[in-house]
């Protein structure tokens, strides 16, 4: 009877440290101010900004060191004037409705943050123009890279 009380407990206590079915739920999170927004193009408070990065992911973000790392990205290259770059963006990756994460994606969000008319905040047109548009490389292998027009920071 003692060796049956002792394996029963053994095996509770296993099972307990086992990885349980995890399904997907409801988040809720107390933070305390309003957020101004969801859109990561259209926000400048720190709290929205902080709140946001839990929902999108950007090409490249900072480690702990304040270190430059890829996230979307996987790697990238810079002309010798670091005027243009070409981004290897990470490949597999899709957003939350199944669609493809691709040159284009990005494309058309850089495309749409240095519209003058889209009146972002803040504005984007007072820290860097773009002197070429951006383009998805002509003779590209794959949809995975995308290069920057010359993007310059205004002085």
């Amino acid at each position: 009877m003692k060796l049956k009380s002792i394996l029963l407990s053994t095996a509770l206590a296993a099972a307990v440290m086992l990885p349980g079915t995890v399904w997907a739920k409801s988040l809720t999170v107390a933070i305390p101010n309003n957020l101004t927004g969801l859109d990561p193009t259209n926000i400048n408070d720190t709290l929205s900004q902080t709140s946001i990065r839990l929902i999108y992911q950007g090409l490249f973000g900072f480690d702990k060191d304040m270190k430059l790392v890829p996230l979307l990205a996987e790697s990238y290259e810079a002309n010798d004037n670091a005027t243009e770059f070409t981004i290897k963006l990470r490949e597999g990756v899709k957003f939350h409705d199944g669609t493809d994460f691709n040159a284009a994606a990005v494309k058309t969000n850089i495309d749409r943050l240095a519209n003058p008319d889209n009146k972002l905040s803040p504005d984007p047109q007072r820290a860097f123009r773009c002197d070429d548009p951006v383009s998805c490389p002509s003779g590209c292998d794959d949809d995975f890279a995308c290069r920057s027009g010359k993007i310059r920071q205004r002085h």
